[in-house]
């Protein structure tokens, strides 16, 4: 137990979770990125396009991660394009996960109710302002479980850069246990690391899960943010209990259907005819 904790606290296991929350980050931007650009491809009605992107799909889905940090670190350079080590973890890592964000992108985008879109083009309603007023709203909110479903593949995955030198968790884990046979201690104090890692992740997923869900209210700094909630915040009644001053109250206005007292509908009293 005491090894377990030394190696918990060791400044040498804590400073690779730097290089491997940085091969992450790239990762997950650049996947972004790359999945935008495929799931918009495959969502455009221009056929080359599309198969280009389903082709894309399928090689980078279809060859192991490995592989392809391999290919990024030793046979790009032979081509004129070197990279350092994280870089070349970033870009393969980024490659890998552009085809799985792509499709969490496009199941989104169809999941979308067709009478929705129908009745934002009826409206009169620009493709730019549908998707951000009609289609991202709703896309996102479905996206966010499978997003967050993602980010911990990649971070697991950036293990995997320790293959090309990458100086992250995992090999410095090995480097030294290597040295000091104290395998279990080692690798078990990594586990817990990386298990916080990923809860990190977890929790900002329930975060933002939670941001978006319709039926709780919003706080009001957060909804500033979201259109789609500003346009709630400003037509929304006040609540129970709040009073408001004298002079907002708005002045009864006598309707034409008003009634004389007493007279329901005739003249005189108690509805007796004149």
């Amino acid at each position: 137990m005491n090894l377990f904790l030394h190696y918990l606290g060791l400044p040498y296991l804590l400073s690779g979770i730097g290089f491997t929350i940085e091969v992450t980050v790239l990762g997950l931007a650049g996947g972004l990125i790359v999945g935008l650009v495929l799931a918009s491809m495959q969502l455009s009605k221009v056929g080359p396009l599309a198969a280009i992107a389903r082709g894309y799909t399928v090689i980078f889905r279809g060859t192991p991660l490995i592989l392809q940090l391999v290919f990024a670190y030793d046979a790009l350079p032979h081509i004129g394009l070197k990279l350092s080590a994280i870089g070349a973890a970033g870009l393969a890592l980024a490659a890998n996960e552009g085809p799985f964000i792509a499709e969490i992108l496009r199941a989104g985008v169809l999941g979308v109710d067709r009478g929705q879109l129908l009745a934002g083009q009826a409206l009169g309603m620009t493709p730019t302002v549908l998707l951000r007023r009609v289609i991202a709203p709703q896309a996102i909110r479905t996206m966010i479980p499978a997003l967050g479903n993602e980010s911990v593949s990649a971070l697991k995955n950036s293990s995997l850069a320790s293959v090309i030198a990458v100086d992250e968790l995992t090999l410095r884990s090995t480097q030294l246990a290597s040295s000091t046979f104290d395998f279990f201690s080692i690798f078990f104090a990594s586990g817990l690391m990386y298990l916080v890692l990923t809860g990190a992740i977890a929790a900002i997923q329930l975060f933002a899960e939670t941001a978006l869900d319709l039926d709780r209210s919003p706080s009001g700094r957060f909804a500033r943010l979201l259109p789609w909630r500003r346009a709630g915040m400003t037509t929304n009644p006040p609540r129970a209990g709040v009073s408001l001053p004298a002079d907002a109250l708005p002045e009864p206005t006598p309707s034409h259907g008003h009634l004389p007292e007493g007279g329901n509908g005739r003249n005189g009293r108690n509805g007796q005819r004149t």
